[in-house]
């Protein structure tokens, strides 16, 4: 996007979802960068896995999956919100191409 630098930002969005079945549903965050999952409120995935070199003082993001199962009814809104914030000092190489990805099922 015009304006937005591609190593420094941050982003949040919200969205409503709404299941045509009732039962459990798994949602899944990936990404290279602190993020987090809210549904209806409450965070359920916290992503904010930094490991520091202690030697040379630089950080580096573990690029791991985190999920949570929900209990849903169908034909019922629900809100997610999301949130994600890249930095590429974050990382041991400068340019590393930012990612994040949500699922459910």
């Amino acid at each position: 996007m015009a304006g937005i630098n591609k190593d420094n930002f941050s982003l949040m969005f919200e969205a409503f979802i709404k299941v045509t079945s009732t039962g459990r549903y798994l949602f899944k965050l990936e990404s290279d960068g602190m993020s987090e999952l809210h549904f209806n409120g409450r965070k359920i995935i916290d992503k904010n896995n930094i490991s520091i070199n202690l030697k040379t003082g630089l950080t580096n993001f573990r690029k791991e999956k985190e999920s949570s199962a929900q209990f849903m009814i169908a034909n019922q809104m629900y809100k997610i919100k999301v949130r994600y914030s890249h930095s590429y000092h974050y990382f041991w190489e400068e340019n590393v191409n930012a990612f994040l990805k949500i699922f459910w099922s």
